[in-house]
């Protein structure tokens, strides 16, 4: 038998849990196999296969005896039904208490490659207690789920390890917690509801959606309302409703839900507690500050454009060198008036998103330019190909006075600004072509891996079935040892006779 490599004996505080095994897995002791049976120190080992039936649990689970009671005469060591298992119990323990026996450990095996376990609420389960306390090993809690039909072996509920009780001060945040995790109580569950003391239960998957939470998660009837050819839990808002509806009319189903957080944050998905009340909207501005936040967030813009293109080719160093002069472009009154007076609606950037905020937190080469951007730069450089038309200036002022010099050399930036915008634009939707490209390879390169990887799978499911084969082949040759062995013992007995009888008959014939 393969030695244990995953001791699955109850801990206290965490004892009525069972623990997702990953495929080929062997181990030795509770949950899945008994312990100190018949005697203290017996216990058995398990192991499963690969097949996970539709309930996220092995179809292929094997039990081995303990050393002690393995006998040479008794070639089977290993188990992989509850039939054949009963008969040999039957056979070697005649008096053994067979329902406590089965009672003490979980049949069934819980996948970690399959997470639809005691998710999926087509099935017709009702839940009830089915163990004598009394009957179990010390230290092990169960709560045991039983098909309606009582067929089926019993699967074991989890019980809340991760009790998320609010803190004082803290009540808006989430804790994140990580795949499987199960719980009780708030956040993430009722508490006191409908009566003090009657706190539900939760438990998440694996899933997680695109904005951080996990897509499966589900929600634990307390124990006093729980009641036969009910349902025990829930995965959906939906049926949880229904439910209420039923058995409570008159409860506020606004006030439940709103007690605590149907969405339940992951920790691979966040590092730090997440507010749970949604951000509000800013209030609207006053309509005189909208023209002068147009001139700084364009300015904003122009800038960020820029610098994002500093690492470019060294042959456009030059040009680059007075982007900070960019915003000297827009401090000139005239100008600002002009491109208040002069944009048209449709492009005066009002609705474009600020830049700054597109690109925060996004530095990493694997984050993708904001889809706003190309938005943006179009319209950047619709509006700067608009013909801006010329304020005449004052009669009293003179060719070569300072005021008219500056707004001169504002203009001739404004002008090499817009030429830059359109090289640095051209340049961009080259390299955009190029990411495209690559992007194209990547996932090429990615489809070759997936095939890859679905060799290795068939290679390790012919490997399993191949050990499936070997293990059979083992035990028939043992068998056949032990035959051969009898077939020695009668050859020698036959032996023995043939030498007594031609004593007797020597003697008798002397």
């Amino acid at each position: 038998m393969p030695g244990p490599i995953n001791v699955s004996n109850p801990i206290e505080e965490a004892d009525n849990f069972l623990m997702p095994i990953s495929s080929f897995e062997v181990g030795e002791g509770l949950p899945y196999a008994p312990m100190d049976w018949p005697n203290p120190g017996d216990n058995w080992g398990w192991r499963v296969g690969k097949r996970i039936d539709d309930l996220g649990y092995y179809t292929e689970r094997f039990l081995y005896l303990p050393r002690r009671i393995q006998r040479a005469d008794v070639p089977r060591r290993h188990f992989d039904s509850k039939l054949a298992l009963k008969r040999y119990l039957k056979s070697e323990f005649s008096d053994a208490d067979i329902e406590g026996f089965f009672a003490g450990f979980s049949w069934k095996v819980l996948s970690e490659n399959d997470d639809k376990s005691l998710g999926d609420e087509t099935t017709n389960i009702t839940m009830e207690l089915k163990l004598d306390r009394n009957q179990l090993p010390p230290g092990v809690k169960v709560f045991v789920a039983v098909m309606s039909d009582h067929s089926s072996p019993p699967i074991y509920m989890p019980a809340p390890i991760n009790v998320c009780k609010p803190a004082e001060g803290a009540d808006n945040f989430l804790k994140p917690v990580t795949p499987c995790e199960v719980g009780e109580g708030l956040p993430y569950a009722p508490m006191d509801w409908p009566n003090p003391g009657d706190n539900w239960g939760w438990r998440v998957g694996k899933r997680i959606s695109n904005v951080g939470y996990y897509s499966d998660r589900f929600l634990y009837l307390p124990k006093r309302i729980q009641r036969a050819g009910a349902p025990r839990h829930f995965a959906s808002k939906l049926s949880l409703e229904r439910f209420l509806k039923s058995e409570f009319p008159g409860a506020d189903l606004e006030g439940f839900f709103a007690s605590f957080s149907w969405k339940v944050p992951s920790s691979l998905a966040y590092s730090t507690d997440v507010k749970a009340t949604a951000f509000s909207p800013e209030p609207p501005k006053p309509e005189t500050e909208k023209v002068e936040e147009e001139t700084s967030t364009v300015k904003r813009k122009m800038k960020h454009t820029a610098a994002s293109s500093s690492v470019k080719r060294q042959t456009r160093q030059s040009r680059r060198q007075s982007i900070d002069e960019a915003g000297d472009t827009y401090e000139s009154p005239s100008l600002n008036n002009q491109e208040a007076a002069n944009e048209s609606p449709g492009k005066d950037m009002k609705n474009t998103t600020d830049l700054d905020d597109l690109f925060e937190d996004k530095n990493s080469p694997d984050e993708p330019i904001p889809k706003e951007f190309d938005n943006y730069l179009d319209s950047l450089v619709d509006s700067l190909a608009q013909p801006r038309s010329e304020t005449p200036l004052p009669h009293t002022v003179t060719v070569n006075s300072p005021p008219q010099e500056n707004d001169l050399a504002a203009a001739r930036r404004l002008e090499e600004n817009k030429a830059k915008v359109t090289s640095l634009r051209q340049e961009y939707n080259e390299l955009k072509e190029n990411a495209t490209l690559l992007q194209a390879e990547i996932d090429s390169n990615l489809s070759s891996l997936q095939g890859i990887d679905d060799q290795i799978a068939q290679l390790k499911s012919q490997r399993a079935q191949l050990m499936k084969t070997m293990e059979t082949k083992k035990m028939a040759r043992f068998k056949v040892i032990i035959t051969q062995k009898k077939v020695a013992e009668e050859i020698t007995r036959a032996a023995d006779e043939i030498q007594l009888s031609k004593a007797r008959k020597s003697q008798n014939g002397g």
